[in-house]
């Protein structure tokens, strides 16, 4: 695993899920990892969920300078070769960082408790914007999607708070293509984030992406959307933006947001 584990590197983590679904036994080594971002929580959740599912035995190597490994990871890792966790078992908590899953339903449960335990850091308004963006993309997980199981996370990374949610359904493109026509993944993601875009051929309707990118745009924060070869990247702060290929297929969508916290 990398030094830090994050929203970055995304086409390593994709390389490991297409590893594990070809191998009967795999080591995960966390011997150079310093640091997991809110964000590497949910990933490893992902990770984890493709383990069991696929039936794979792991031998993980612990990093002596890494303070918490999450349960769920300790968990295949005891058995060696991973059976079934329930999506209970994914539930995470840290003193700044929430993971949870989800099946075929909304997590209003997970919304709630993100206000309860970061209202006071967050403050009225972006405590109401995280709500907002949270409920969209579990809406878009549960609707578009149509995945099964689902991961959430916040919490707090530095001097930021961090939040989405990754799904491992019908990815954007997929979905998309069926309606529009763009000359390859990076075209859907761009045409997903603009206002009343979306697959609903009877109504205006959008994928939810929209609101997450106004505001969190309003909030001069960072936007992430990976989905099927391509990931978007927006960096308000910085007016910045970074487009690209992957060289591995992601299964689903994973939508991601930082917003700074007050310093």
């Amino acid at each position: 695993m990398p030094k830090a584990i994050d929203g970055g590197r995304i086409d390593l983590i994709l390389q490991m899920l297409e590893v594990l679904r070809v191998s009967d036994k795999i080591g995960i080594s966390f011997e150079n990892t310093e640091y997991i971002s809110p964000a590497g929580y949910a990933i490893l959740a992902i990770l984890c969920d493709a383990i069991c599912e696929h039936g794979t035995e792991i031998v993980l190597v612990r990093s002596p300078s890494l303070a918490a490994l999450p349960s769920y990871l300790l968990k295949i890792g005891k058995k060696g070769k991973s059976s079934f966790l329930a999506i209970e078992e994914f539930e995470f908590e840290l003193d700044q960082v929430l993971v949870f899953g989800k099946v075929s339903s909304l997590a209003f449960d997970f919304v709630q408790k993100v206000s309860c335990k970061f209202e006071n850091l967050l403050g009225e308004d972006k405590a109401w914007d995280v709500d907002l963006i949270l409920k969209e993309l579990m809406q878009n997980a549960v609707d578009h999607s149509t995945s099964e199981r689902y991961f959430l996370y916040a919490g707090v990374n530095r001097d930021r708070f961090e939040f989405g949610v990754l799904d491992s359904g019908v990815s954007i493109p997929a979905k998309m293509e069926t309606v529009y026509d763009c000359k390859d993944d990076i075209g859907f993601l761009k045409l997903a984030l603009k206002k009343d875009v979306g697959t609903r051929r009877e109504r205006v309707g959008g994928l939810g992406l929209f609101h997450m990118f106004n505001n969190i745009k309003r909030e001069k924060g960072k936007l992430v959307i990976v989905s099927r070869f391509a990931q978007v990247r927006r960096y308000f702060s910085a007016r910045s933006a970074e487009e690209s290929k992957l060289k591995h297929k992601l299964r689903g969508t994973w939508c991601m947001g930082q917003i700074p916290l007050e310093k």
